[in-house]
């Protein structure tokens, strides 16, 4: 796996700066259901995530600004 110098890859975008683009409920709703932003998206959906992972994970994006 080569590193890509958080330029995002072929599942995921480049994520450096997202909290500066999308509110909390935005990233969110990109986390759930991450097909009806972009229907050609690889991403899964975190749909799933008990509340405790995903109000940890929000936190984490929300640092990166």
């Amino acid at each position: 796996m080569s590193h890509r110098q958080g330029q995002g890859g072929a599942i995921g975008p480049e994520l450096t700066k997202i909290a500066a683009k999308l509110k909390e409920g935005d990233l969110k709703a990109q986390l759930e259901n991450p097909k009806k932003r972009n229907p050609s998206t690889s991403m899964p959906s975190f749909k799933t995530l008990p509340k405790a992972d995903m109000d940890a994970l929000l936190g984490y994006l929300k640092t990166l600004k």
